[in-house]
């Protein structure tokens, strides 16, 4: 791979890195101000990428990785009625992550298997156990 492939594919991990990390802290105020410009540089950067036809393994892995830990953050750390709002604004990350199609696949596919695990898991547990609220949310939630 030649220096340039490799420093846009640092940028794209390192972009879509800080946006896993903003995910982390929801709450701080420059949330929306950071996840935006994040989203539109990995935006911007993919579409470079695919419109070259290079690095798309790369691309996909790092998309792939995203996805998946942003449906992960949206069910499990952002839990209770105080981050309904950064839950909210999560799920439209990923809506416009999304609008670009290879994302968009790999949205669906972390969605869909992520419903399948909740699912197999409610079948197997006592409605009344402590978890069961939580994962009957989550549920809803994706």
């Amino acid at each position: 791979m030649s220096d340039n492939k490799a420093e846009e594919t640092e940028q794209l991990r390192a972009s879509a890195d800080f946006l896993v990390e903003l995910c982390d802290t929801p709450d701080d105020g420059d949330f929306a101000n950071w996840s935006h410009q994040a989203v539109e540089f990995i935006l911007d950067a993919i579409n470079n990428t695919l419109f070259k036809g290079k690095n798309i393994e790369f691309v996909d892995g790092i998309v792939g990785s995203l996805s998946l830990h942003i449906v992960r953050k949206m069910c499990t750390t952002l839990q209770g009625n105080a981050h309904h709002d950064a839950r909210i604004h999560v799920q439209h990350l990923l809506r416009k992550l999304g609008s670009e199609s290879c994302i968009g696949q790999q949205v669906i596919l972390a969605v869909s298997q992520r419903i399948c695990l909740l699912a197999e898991n409610l079948l197997f547990l006592d409605p009344f156990e402590s978890t069961f609220p939580e994962m009957h949310s989550n549920l809803y939630i994706l």
